[in-house]
């Protein structure tokens, strides 16, 4: 007897097909990989997008006082430090009890600025008055300048409250918020 002859052209087209399969199926797997890590880095990219817009926008905030009570003697101020490496606003609201007329706000920002190394440049905003005050309640906006200093542990937002009275001791309520 014969064996049957085994036409070659058919043994070398399915060893074709099995590469081809291989091949896409490779191609389909490194396709699909490629669509995941490119969505889940575009919503990586769009999270730090709308980051970004709520800081420009001053949507952001953090409030470095809530409802803190000083009191303060006359001819004395009390001063509170705090750190943003952002630009922003700083809103100082207060409760004055009794009212008095001799409160004032002022807050100093400072930016460090490498050369020479340690010196600070600091200004001053505004002149220390309360605007529109009551002589109850007050609520300043200051805006603050920062070039994005990165050591979280010097403090570069100065905040003082005084009282120019020469005989009331004045208990003042403070909120303090950044926005940013």
């Amino acid at each position: 007897m014969s064996e049957p002859e085994v036409d070659e052209k058919q043994y070398v087209g399915k060893n074709v097909v099995i590469v081809l399969g291989t091949i896409s199926i490779v191609l389909i797997a490194w396709l699909g990989g490629t669509v995941v890590l490119m969505y889940i880095q575009n919503t990586n990219l769009q999270g730090q997008v709308n980051n970004l817009n709520d800081m420009v926008n001053h949507e952001k905030s953090e409030i470095w006082l809530s409802n803190k009570t000083f009191s303060i003697s006359p001819n004395e101020n009390v001063s509170e430090l705090f750190y943003t490496p952002y630009s922003g606003d700083v809103e100082v609201v207060g409760y004055i009890k009794p009212a008095n007329p001799s409160i004032w706000v002022s807050l100093t920002w400072s930016v460090y600025y490498g050369y020479p190394p340690g010196v600070y440049l600091y200004a001053v905003s505004p002149t220390p008055f309360i605007h529109n005050a009551n002589y109850y309640y007050f609520d300043e906006e200051f805006p603050v300048v920062s070039f994005g200093q990165t050591n979280k542990y010097t403090p570069n937002v100065l905040i003082k409250i005084g009282n120019n009275s020469t005989d009331t001791v004045t208990t003042v309520n403070v909120t303090i918020t950044f926005y940013y």
